[in-house]
């Protein structure tokens, strides 16, 4: 499976669902607040030693915010029920417009010809850059050629404690319902930081 990165145009989103300031999340880099903007107004690239810098910060703020998220908390609670997929045969270019128009960093890949809709795999931001980079047969390329695993799936009743585990290797995870076995939502790191801001009053 390819390896997921996270990539600059991430850092804004994700600083904003901690319901940081640049101000804020620039001093707990240890970088000045210009910087942070820049980076995030893509108006220079960081050096390697900094990305990391504020990769690493993003992922121990993150933690510490999702393990404040109580423990009842179930998928249902917190999975986003509106479900953005592709399927293998939509061209990579359509697939990438989907996902800029919606705001998603990732949706999975779902086959249509049977009765239920089948997980067949799973396509992130990272495949698509990697995929563009210095590529010029992109516009002729499906989704099915760059495709990753399908992302785990889970039930309806799985704990936030769970969840949390395997979005730790995981760009999201995928709810089914047990009845029905049909994808009913996805979740993502974003939705933890979400609902863990909604518990501290970050957001409403």
């Amino acid at each position: 499976m390819p390896v997921q990165l996270p990539t600059l145009a991430s850092i804004r989103k994700r600083r904003l669902a901690l319901g940081m300031t640049q101000q804020q999340f620039a001093q707990v880099c240890r970088l000045s607040q210009s910087m942070i903007a820049k980076i995030e107004n893509s108006r220079t690239d960081p050096s390697y030693s900094t990305a990391i810098k504020i990769f690493e910060t993003l992922e121990r703020l993150e933690a510490q915010e999702i393990n404040r998220i109580p423990r009842l908390i179930t998928a249902k609670d917190i999975m986003t029920k509106k479900l953005i997929s592709a399927a293998p045969t939509d061209l990579l270019f359509k697939a990438a417009l989907v996902m800029l128009e919606n705001n998603i960093s990732q949706m999975p890949v779902l086959s249509r010809e049977a009765a239920t809709d089948i997980v067949v795999g799973g396509l992130t931001e990272r495949l698509l850059l990697t995929a563009w980079n210095g590529d010029s047969n992109f516009k002729g390329k499906k989704v099915s050629d760059i495709m990753s695993e399908p992302f785990p799936i889970i039930g309806q009743d799985t704990t936030i404690s769970t969840i949390r585990n395997i979005l730790t290797d995981e760009p999201a995870v995928l709810v089914s319902d047990s009845a029905s076995k049909r994808i009913v939502g996805i979740i993502t790191k974003q939705d933890l930081i979400k609902v863990t801001a909604r518990v501290r009053g970050f957001a409403a």
